[in-house]
């Protein structure tokens, strides 16, 4: 299991100019992650840009594997039949930038 983080601006701040408004007064940290992940939003206008997330989720729906994204005080994942996370968390201490953690598990031969 590798986490990875990002001290930046966060999910909401980064997508709150083009998103905010589409979502009224139920924007925030858990809409922002939403867009990004199951949306495939981007802060980007360019063709081609901001299509990590989408990538990663192809791949590990292929594999079975699990994503949670952290933003804010908002956590939202993807999460397999094998693990029994939650698949949205709110009101967590405020993190200043974003934490993905991915899992891939084994495959057997």
């Amino acid at each position: 299991m590798r986490a990875r983080f990002d001290a930046g601006i966060g999910f909401r701040r980064s997508l709150e100019a083009t998103e905010a408004k589409k979502v009224g007064e139920l924007w925030g940290d858990s809409a922002a992650i939403e867009a990004a992940l199951f949306r495939n939003v981007s802060r980007y206008r360019d063709p081609g840009r901001g299509q990590g997330l989408a990538m990663i989720k192809r791949y590990l729906s292929k594999w079975d594997g699990k994503i949670s994204v952290r933003s804010g005080t908002a956590r939202l994942a993807l999460v397999p039949k094998w693990d029994d996370d939650l698949p949205g968390v709110d009101g967590l201490p405020f993190f200043p930038g974003s934490q993905i953690m991915i899992v891939v598990p084994a495959q057997e031969a």
